[in-house]
């Protein structure tokens, strides 16, 4: 697992790239349920490999944004920013 840290760090980065690219799809189009679930799976990811490689802080930050997508997320302005605070922080 520890020489495994530094692709963890790589793929955090490709996720989070990834997530940014779909928080702008997701605030200029309409409502895209798959977009919205790609991006969830993302955050499944993160939530997976921070808990996995010593990251708790990431682990549970990205687990409360999961929740929120789950069940409060609506193509709104002031949700997007909500999520896009979390993915930049």
């Amino acid at each position: 697992i520890q020489a495994s840290k530094q692709d963890f760090i790589q793929y955090m980065r490709d996720d989070v790239a990834q997530m940014l690219a779909c928080l702008d799809k997701l605030q200029t189009a309409s409502w895209d349920a798959t977009l919205l679930d790609h991006f969830m799976r993302l955050v499944l990811q993160i939530k997976a490999r921070a808990g996995t490689f010593g990251f708790p802080l990431a682990s549970e930050i990205a687990r409360k944004l999961y929740v929120f997508c789950e069940d409060d997320y609506r193509a709104r302005a002031d949700h997007v920013v909500i999520v896009r605070k979390h993915v930049e922080g």
